[in-house]
């Protein structure tokens, strides 16, 4: 099945809205506001699920979820072939990098696919330019700001209409279409017929 599909069967299962998080227990990936915000949460009816991204399935080991608000639970690591199936799960992706990112491949999958966002102010990943669906909290912040960005979540949980981007055939293009203003229209690419 295609990835709605996926995701309203989701949805029909369980209709409490689930909020995901790939970046392992870490300060410098947010764990700890992520912690200290659900865990203060004054509601709980969500759910939330943890990616175990290690290679032996160890990150969530010993790791108490239980005070956190909501439904939560651990599920593997995913790989190409598997990121659909992840992301139909959720209906908001967590990324709460503590750090200046280069590059915000994760958020993409997540707004390509319509899944909500909520993110800090992370450098390259802000480069996406989407202001719909996503909540920016400040990096360092306190919890509450985080559980507001949260709380105006599952006020409104209607899924949002997946963003369109670039991939990487309409990336070369357009830098083509760059060279060539700059080159001269002559200006081909390496290797192409």
């Amino acid at each position: 099945p295609d990835f709605a599909a996926l995701q309203a069967a989701r949805r029909a299962r369980d209709p409490r809205p689930v909020f995901g998080f790939v970046g392992g227990p870490s300060a410098m990936k947010g764990w700890p506001l992520i912690q200290s915000a659900f865990s203060g949460a004054g509601r709980s009816d969500f759910r939330g699920l943890l990616v175990d991204g290690s290679m032996d399935g160890s990150w969530w080991t010993g790791r108490n979820i239980a005070a956190l608000r909501g439904d939560w639970a651990v599920c593997p690591r995913f790989d190409q072939a598997g990121m659909d199936a992840f992301y139909a799960e959720i209906d908001v992706l967590l990324f709460l990098s503590q750090w200046k990112e280069t590059f915000g491949l994760t958020i993409r999958e997540a707004l390509a696919r319509g899944i909500r966002v909520i993110q800090t102010d992370s450098g390259g990943t802000m480069e996406h330019g989407v202001r719909e669906g996503v909540e920016v909290v400040p990096m360092g912040c306190d919890p509450a700001i985080l559980r507001g960005a949260v709380d105006r979540m599952l006020d409104d949980p209607s899924p949002m209409a997946p963003v369109a981007m670039h991939d990487v055939g309409a990336q070369a293009r357009e830098f083509l279409g760059l060279a060539q203003r700059v080159l001269g229209a002559d200006a081909k690419v390496p290797g192409a017929a």
